[in-house]
């Protein structure tokens, strides 16, 4: 889809299980209050174009920030919802998220956390196959900003103090 962008972390992590974390801080950005939304990629697979895509955005005027979990493949983004949970995230101002994805009896367990509030929980039963963590950003306006990036999984750990996307 025109406008998003990817950044995967190392190539050589390929995982199922694993925690996918990062300060974000995404922006509200011209008349028409579109925001600058941060997110997190689980379980990429560059080859088919799949993975799982927790993306955040900022409160809009009075309202409160929300987030959606989609699964993409072969570049179908396939939204798992938002999960009725809101909560605070002002445009402009550092936000912890993680996406945590865990293999539990041949599912898929997905958490979404910001803020250390849980704001998903979705159990895919057709999950994906192994993949790279990562970081997503769709710019309306100026940038999207990714601090304190880590991923720790079975076996394989990566941390990058700081990302521009």
């Amino acid at each position: 889809t025109a406008g998003k962008s990817y950044n995967i972390i190392g190539s050589r992590y390929s995982t199922l299980d694993g925690t996918v974390s990062a300060m974000i801080k995404g922006k509200e950005t011209g008349p028409n209050h579109t925001m600058d939304e941060a997110g997190l990629i689980a379980r990429f697979n560059p080859n088919t174009n799949t993975g799982y895509v927790a993306v955040f955005f900022p409160k809009v005027g009075d309202g409160k920030g929300f987030a959606y979990l989609y699964e993409v493949k072969d570049g179908s983004w396939t939204s798992f919802g938002y999960g009725n949970t809101y909560f605070t995230y002002e445009p402009d101002t550092w936000a912890s998220a993680s996406l945590d994805v865990k293999d539990v009896e041949g599912k898929a367990k997905l958490t979404v956390i910001i803020n250390g509030q849980v704001v998903i929980e979705y159990e895919d039963t057709t999950p994906l196959g192994a993949g790279q963590p990562g970081l997503y950003c769709q710019a309306e306006g100026e940038f999207c900003r990714f601090n304190d990036f880590s991923f720790a999984g079975d076996s394989a750990t990566v941390a990058v103090a700081t990302v521009s996307v």
